[in-house]
C-alpha cells in the first residue's frame, strides 16, 4: 500500500469512527493540512450520513473507489500543462438505496471539476456497444460558445455547446475517451473518460 493510499484509509476510517487515539489526532491534522483529503473526509461523512439507507460494505466500497479516482485525477494534474478534470462524483460507485429498484435503462452521472469549471456529464445507451453522451460546462467566464472535442482510438467527435453550455454527442462508441474543452482555441482542460 502507498503511503497517499494508507492517508485516505485512515481518514475514511475517521469519518467512520473507526479510529482511536493517537490515530483520530494524525487524521485530523492530514485533513487540516491536506485540502483533497479534506474533500474525501467530507464525501464519506455525507455518504455515512445516510447509513440508514445504504449498506455500510457498498458505502465502504464507494468511497474507496470515488477517492481512487480521485487521487488519480489528482496525481495526472500535478504533471503540470492542461488541467485536467477531477471526478467528483461517479453513479456508477454509489450504492442503491434500498427499496429503491434499478432504473430499467443503466445511465451513468459524472462530475468533474476542472480548475473554477464544474462539467456535468450524462451517459444513456443507445445500443449495446454505444450511447449518447450529454454535458453541461457551469462557472464560465462570459458568454460565448466553448467546442468540446471527444478523442477515443481513432474517433474524433466535435460540437459546440449551446447558449446555456449544454452539449451532446447522439451516438458514441463505448470505449475511453479524452474530452477537451476550447474558447476561442484556447484549451480550457481535459477530462478522461472510460465507459
Amino acid at each position: 500500500m502507498t503511503g497517499k493510499t494508507n492517508k485516505i484509509e485512515m481518514v475514511i476510517g475517521l469519518a467512520m469512527g473507526s479510529l482511536a487515539g493517537h490515530e483520530i489526532v494524525v487524521a485530523e491534522r492530514l485533513i487540516a493540512k491536506e485540502p483533497e483529503l479534506a474533500e474525501v473526509y467530507e464525501l464519506a461523512r455525507q455518504l455515512l450520513s445516510a447509513k440508514d439507507v445504504r449498506r455500510e460494505a457498498e458505502v465502504g466500497h464507494a468511497l474507496k473507489n470515488l477517492s481512487s479516482q480521485l487521487f488519480r485525477d489528482y496525481i495526472r494534474n500535478l504533471k503540470g500543462g492542461i488541467p485536467t478534470g477531477i471526478t467528483v462524483f461517479d453513479s456508477r460507485d454509489l450504492p442503491v438505496p434500498r427499496g429503491i429498484r434499478r432504473p430499467t435503462v443503466d445511465t451513468r452521472g459524472l462530475r468533474y471539476k476542472l480548475g473554477d469549471l464544474d462539467v456535468e456529464l450524462a451517459f444513456y445507451p443507445t445500443t449495446v456497444d454505444s450511447c449518447e453522451l450529454i454535458g453541461q460546462v457551469s462557472g464560465l467566464d462570459g458568454p460565448g460558445p466553448l467546442t468540446v472535442t471527444l478523442e477515443g482510438g481513432s474517433e474524433v467527435h466535435t460540437t459546440e455547446t449551446d447558449q446555456f453550455h449544454l452539449f451532446r454527442f447522439p451516438r458514441i462508441p463505448v470505449t475511453e475517451y479524452r474530452l477537451i474543452l476550447q474558447r476561442n482555441d484556447a484549451v480550457l482542460g481535459t477530462i478522461e473518460i472510460s465507459l
